[in-house]
């Protein structure tokens, strides 16, 4: 069976107007952009023990953020899945991965913008919009994805799922690589490597 692209009269917006040249195209940088959100979420899981110990959250503070980007994402699921089919798919998805980059980043440069570990209130509000704006990137993949192939579906999105274990492997990558390279802006660094990856990749999504 072979790939197809969809009507290009069926997603207009992003296939024509947004100038995405080709089904190849659409998959590449949906599948990158999913995979470099997975990358910040793994080095930001991986940084926990650092972030008790240099930083001095506590155990607790930190299972209260992860429930918290939990939540936030599961329901982030929900309200994208409702705007993707109501908003321009592309520039939804590409201000979304790009934004929450952001949140990322400035978690990473908490420490360097004088943050406390009692600053509650600016750690929870970035991991919950950092949740919400990636979760856009699912349901605004899904839609673009199936939109371009209209044969071999289940192969297509069989191999685009694995953008998930990619990006995971990408963000060990990263953490390991700072990890070895022990400096009190290790946190630092290995947040703010994968938020520039996704920025970069929200914003060729856009272009």
């Amino acid at each position: 069976a072979s790939f197809t692209m969809g009507d290009p009269g069926s997603l207009k917006s992003h296939k024509v107007q947004r100038g995405w040249g080709g089904a190849s195209t659409a998959f590449l940088l949906t599948y990158l952009g999913h995979a470099f959100v997975h990358a910040g979420r793994k080095s930001f899981a991986a940084t926990q023990s650092e972030l008790e110990e240099s930083w001095g959250f506590s155990n607790k503070f930190l299972g209260g953020l992860d429930t918290a980007f939990m939540v936030s994402y599961g329901f982030g699921l929900l309200l994208n899945g409702y705007l993707a089919e109501r908003l321009d798919t592309v520039m939804h998805m590409g201000l979304a991965v790009a934004a929450s980059s952001l949140c990322l980043a400035a978690f990473g440069a908490s420490a360097a913008l004088g943050m406390s570990s009692d600053a509650y209130l600016w750690y929870f509000s970035l991991v919950i919009m950092w949740a919400l704006l990636q979760s856009a990137s699912i349901p605004c993949g899904v839609k673009i994805i199936s939109g371009w192939f209209n044969r071999s579906r289940g192969m297509v999105f069989g191999i685009w799922a694995t953008n998930g274990v990619v990006g995971n492997l990408v963000g060990l990558a990263i953490t390991s690589t700072f990890a070895a390279v022990t400096s009190e802006k290790t946190i630092q660094y290995t947040l703010t490597t994968p938020a520039l990856l996704t920025a970069g990749i929200g914003l060729l999504q856009i272009m």
